[in-house]
């Protein structure tokens, strides 16, 4: 974990609130989305609500859904550097994050998603993560390769989906006394292109936003065991972010997903004083979208950027910017970023 000097020249955010960052930074605000959520039963008949993309439909497989998604924020996220880029024959250098090997993701469905946006878009799969804080363990891996200068620009995508009759059966047995009146489950996908600020402008490609830090630590609580840990892994993860210049005035993350990751957040920033302004903007889009698993850490930095491109925020834009997501494992991912003001 260290500060960086990444530059976003490339962003897709995929989910059933719009197809575009774009979408969600204006309909968010405006209070609509594409396709509202959906109820459906289980076995025993207790309502299940299920926000599904509705170009998609509710039967698509699981592992067509992910590589759907995934080639629809990948290929708005790559367009810039696609059209700067289209006379070198160039791939582009990738990293995947998405669900950990599980009962209903496994190892091939992570291959075939590779398989696909390699086929399709030209990329080169040079390593993957897994869970919703593996996207900022997947922007250091970024940043390593563009400062040893192997790479010119980096895609980063992450993706889930909870569209599945499986999984609708696993919600209506799910409790915890951490848990909140959570959103429904959902489905979505990020992607951001990352590229030194030298890079970016010998290939002309115009910035999104700037992420100036990024990190991932390992806490011994996870969805697991409900241990209500005071929070150390993301105070040190805010902590070493407290170096880069300013305070954070918006923060996009988990913040209602459930009382154990809010509490988390809310320990590291109590360890932390002066680095989150005492007025900081809280923003959970999952609200809006719902439940998007692994793909969470990578949907709100890009969501954060989007409002601060597009001049959505109510308040508190214009400063430093947190994303931040925890994983079922008990991982938690932060990075701070500045984003681009619009004309």
């Amino acid at each position: 974990m260290s500060a960086l000097d990444l530059q976003v020249v490339g962003m897709g955010l995929v989910s059933p609130t719009g197809l575009r960052p774009e979408d969600h930074a204006f309909f968010v605000r405006a209070g609509s989305t594409l396709n509202g959520p959906q109820v459906f039963e289980s076995e025993t008949g207790e309502p299940i609500e299920l926000a599904h993309c509705p170009w998609l439909g509710a039967e698509m497989p699981l592992r067509e859904r992910t590589i759907a998604l995934a080639i629809q924020a990948a290929q708005h996220a790559i367009a810039p550097w696609a059209a700067q880029q289209e006379q070198s024959g160039q791939s582009l250098a990738a990293v995947l994050t998405c669900p950990a090997p599980c009962g209903l993701f496994s190892e091939g469905d992570a291959s075939a998603i590779e398989a696909e946006l390699t086929a399709r878009l030209g990329l080169r799969f040079a390593a993957r993560a897994t869970g919703a804080a593996g996207f900022f363990t997947a922007l250091q891996s970024a940043a390593h390769w563009l400062a040893s200068g192997a790479e010119q620009a980096v895609l980063l995508v992450a993706v889930d989906s909870f569209v599945s009759p499986v999984l609708l059966a696993e919600r209506g047995h799910v409790w915890s006394r951490w848990l909140r009146n959570s959103p429904p489950l959902a489905e979505a996908a990020a992607a951001v292109v990352v590229s030194t600020p030298a890079a970016a402008q010998d290939l002309g490609l115009d910035s999104l936003g700037r992420i100036v830090f990024s990190g991932a630590d390992r806490e011994p609580a996870c969805d697991d065991n409900d241990i209500p840990v005071d929070g150390s892994a993301m105070t040190r993860l805010l902590r070493n972010a407290a170096t880069i210049d300013g305070t954070v005035t918006q923060s996009f993350g988990p913040h209602n997903i459930d009382r154990l990751r809010q509490q988390s957040f809310d320990y590291a920033v109590s360890r932390n004083p002066g680095s989150v302004a005492s007025e900081c903007r809280l923003v959970c889009v999952e609200d809006d979208i719902g439940c998007t698993g692994a793909a969470s850490g990578g949907v709100h930095l890009v969501y954060g950027l989007a409002v601060e491109l597009h001049r959505t925020a109510p308040f508190g834009a214009g400063g430093p910017l947190a994303a931040w997501s925890i994983s079922r494992d008990g991982t938690r991912g932060l990075c701070i970023a500045k984003g681009a003001w619009g004309d």
